[in-house]
């Protein structure tokens, strides 16, 4: 199940990249306000949940290291799928 969440989150980054990639205005507004941009094609984030875009070029690299999970012997569902990418949010059909 966390497998889906991951794909579900790689799937929407590549739409969103899509987007920017044919788009200019999107492309602007995702490095200006990139919460805002995301909010206006998913809907509402929740209260402070931040959104960095960085932007790679012909001589540099973007690597996301994932929060690492609390020590536990048991995760809750949620902090499964976030661990794995997932989220509470975000459009219908990438769920």
């Amino acid at each position: 199940m966390a497998d889906q969440g991951a794909t579900r989150r790689r799937d929407f980054e590549a739409a969103l990249i899509a987007r920017a990639w044919t788009d200019e205005g999107f492309a602007a507004e995702l490095r200006r306000n990139p919460k805002a941009a995301i909010e206006r094609e998913v809907g509402k984030m929740p209260d402070g949940i931040t959104v960095q875009v960085v932007e790679e070029s012909p001589t540099s690299i973007c690597i996301v290291l994932p929060a690492k999970p609390k020590k536990s012997s048991e995760l809750s569902e949620a902090e499964l799928e976030a661990v794995a990418g997932g989220s509470t949010w975000g459009p219908p059909c990438c769920y």
